[in-house]
């Protein structure tokens, strides 16, 4: 039975899980860019943000599993997602950044932000990612654009047990 290697390229630290011949043939589809790579890496180094968040980005997009034969390129998949939602549904992207900002001001107030900082973050982030998800879902077009853009992204992924 064929197996996939998945290696964290930070530790060396490697896992295999077994999976069938229609699984691994599924994930060769996954492969097929929906945006070029200089896209993908041109988005990322045009980011107006800390030369760290482009690193980490930098990280994802190179994140790769070996599927038998096949090198499933997740990573980029993850970014292509993440350019996607951004220019397809701004209000997530603009919730998700005004939510992390009121979470970094009230982190920085004296005590209660030192106690709090580390939990209101990341709930105000979500709460403002939800605020723009529920107004960008109150359309039902794009509500079925997000459903066959998660199904084309990883529609391959789906049986895969790891």
């Amino acid at each position: 039975m064929p197996s996939v290697k998945i290696k964290n390229s930070q530790t060396g630290e490697e896992k295999i899980a077994d999976l069938n011949e229609e699984q691994i043939e599924g994930f060769s589809t996954i492969n097929e860019q929906s945006i070029d790579s200089s896209i993908l890496k041109s988005f990322i180094d045009n980011l107006t943000t800390s030369a760290q968040t482009k690193v980490i980005l930098d990280s994802i997009y190179n994140f790769t599993i070996q599927a038998g034969e096949v090198i499933i390129y997740v990573g980029r998949k993850i970014i292509e997602l993440l350019t996607y939602f951004a220019n397809k549904y701004p209000s997530v992207t603009i919730g998700g950044l005004i939510g992390f900002i009121i979470g970094t001001l009230i982190s920085t107030i004296p005590f209660i932000g030192w106690i709090l900082g580390p939990v209101i973050i990341p709930l105000t982030t979500a709460l403002g990612l939800v605020a723009g998800l529920a107004t960008d879902l109150s359309d039902s077009v794009i509500n079925t654009a997000v459903t066959e853009g998660l199904n084309h992204v990883f529609g391959s992924y789906k049986g895969a047990k790891v």
